[in-house]
């Protein structure tokens, strides 16, 4: 992923960054890389099974990718595409979605949504993911999106960025926008966030780092989807190197 996921930090709700991996791809896998050809770099991966406990217990079975970057005219390129399939009767199934006229046990507003409206990750999956960096004199810029598609919940994430030195001072901004779409009744949550971060060294191994973020988010769990929140996260950070 040419761009990074863009996990940026925010208080309280992280509706989540870009997928670099579907549920499938954990455990052992292999990853092939074509000869290069001019620009252009290829990769092809197989993932047999998603644990240790053997193909026939694994949450999912045979998780392929294919991936490639391409340079041209100091824009870098890339994207990737991979698919898992859960295996039949373990936990990478999706759980039967409970009807509300029968749900008693109690639950937060978001564990309920989640459970009425379909709103986990699981089951067949799909990600696809496209991206691109370039440099506009001093200015670094980045662009990304991507896509996971499960048997529930769908999430959409789309970023940009831009980062640059002024005066020793590292300074980036980011902002992304993320989207949970449930299952049914066409429920979904979003979030986005603006991420400011400046950086610089004090000598001696001493960095000095201070990082800004606000986020807006509406959730289906209230006010079905009508209410936003507004979060606001600030930090400072000493780092010595020795």
């Amino acid at each position: 992923m040419v761009t990074g996921k863009k996990d940026l930090d925010v208080n309280g709700t992280n509706l989540g960054f870009h997928d670099t991996e579907t549920a499938g791809s954990a455990g052992m896998g292999i990853l092939w890389t074509a000869p290069s050809m001019g620009d252009l770099d290829l990769y092809v991966g197989w993932a047999p099974n998603s644990g240790g406990a053997g193909l026939d217990t694994a949450s999912y079975e045979n998780t392929f990718s294919i991936g490639a970057v391409m340079s041209v005219s100091g824009i870098e390129f890339g994207a990737g595409y991979e698919a898992a399939s859960a295996n039949a009767g373990t936990a990478g199934v999706c759980a039967e979605v409970v009807a509300a006229t029968s749900y008693v046990t109690a639950r937060t507003a978001a564990e309920f949504v989640d459970d009425i409206y379909g709103g986990d990750y699981c089951g067949d999956q799909t990600l696809m993911y496209i991206g691109a960096n370039m440099t506009a004199g001093t200015i670094d810029l980045s662009a990304g999106y991507s896509v996971l598609d499960t048997d529930e919940a769908d999430k959409t994430v789309m970023s940009i960025g831009a980062a640059t030195t002024v005066s020793d001072i590292d300074v980036s901004i980011d902002y992304r926008t993320t989207e949970k779409a449930y299952e049914f009744a066409g429920a979904a949550d979003d979030q986005s966030v603006i991420a400011v971060g400046l950086g610089t060294s004090l000598g001696d191994g001493v960095d000095l780092g201070l990082s800004f973020s606000t986020s807006d988010v509406s959730l289906e769990s209230e006010q079905g989807g009508a209410g936003d929140t507004n979060y606001y996260f600030a930090e400072a950070s000493l780092t010595v190197g020795f």
